[in-house]
């Protein structure tokens, strides 16, 4: 992120998303040339992945991409209508059941929470807080908020009587 901002730092405008998404690609490669032989050395490997969203002026509309530890990207559209990065567990199943070009952004965002709530109790690298970023379609404005675990204590024990009294 310091490498990007550097960019915009020095001027660079953008008029649309994935010319932004390049950008940050390069800066991603650059990371992995200067850290890779050292994570290696260390018994590790270069992993950043990273979902970028929103709408710039030249953008038609709201536009979604998922960038890779090599620096390249698929934009999202209703061919993908869902990603992951990080660890997926059991979560992945969820949003493939639910998840379509219909799917309301309530129905979305509670698929979202229980694809998070089903992997975290399977896995012990997945924990509170949950980010929620929302963009509306042409309003050039995210909402976002941070859920700490109390929060979503409702949500988590429906969900597991549900499952209980299948």
């Amino acid at each position: 992120m310091h490498y990007f901002l550097e960019l915009i730092e020095r001027g660079i405008v953008y008029d649309k998303l994935y010319k932004a998404v390049n950008d940050f690609g390069r800066q991603i490669k650059r990371v992995a040339d200067e850290d890779n032989a050292a994570l290696t050395k260390a018994g590790d490997n270069f992993n950043l992945n990273a979902i970028v969203g929103g709408q710039l002026k030249g953008d038609e509309g709201h536009k979604l991409f998922m960038l890779y530890s090599e620096g390249n990207w698929v934009e999202l559209d209703e061919g993908i209508p869902n990603a992951i990065i990080g660890n997926a567990g059991q979560g992945k199943e969820i949003l493939n059941r639910i998840i379509r070009p219909e799917t309301t952004l309530w129905q979305a965002l509670k698929a979202g929470y229980l694809s998070f709530d089903s992997t975290r109790v399977s896995s012990n690298d997945v924990e509170f807080p949950i980010d929620v970023m929302v963009y509306k379609k042409n309003s050039f404005n995210i909402a976002e908020n941070r859920y700490q675990a109390n929060e979503l204590q409702d949500i988590s024990s429906q969900w597991n009587e549900e499952l209980i009294n299948l």
